[in-house]
């Protein structure tokens, strides 16, 4: 069931965080997928982080829970 929190379509962030394990602080790309809806079940869409290296949108990154819950909660429209 949509509410005010369900996120709609993919979000685009630039944030400072640690990412990568092999990488400090630093400014990163983050997509926030949009959330999956089906029927009243809404799964929370997956926190990605750009890498340079392969050039996409990766899942493999060392963000924790509450790192990627606090970028779902900024983006949120």
């Amino acid at each position: 069931m949509f509410n005010n929190k369900t996120i709609t379509c993919d979000r685009f962030l630039s944030i400072r965080c640690k990412a990568f394990s092999t990488e400090g602080v630093r400014m990163n790309r983050i997509m926030v997928e949009a959330d999956k809806v089906d029927g009243n079940e809404v799964t929370e869409g997956r926190v990605k982080v750009w890498d340079s290296v392969c050039g996409c949108f990766t899942s493999c990154h060392s963000l924790s829970a509450n790192t990627m819950a606090k970028f779902r909660n900024v983006s949120q429209p």
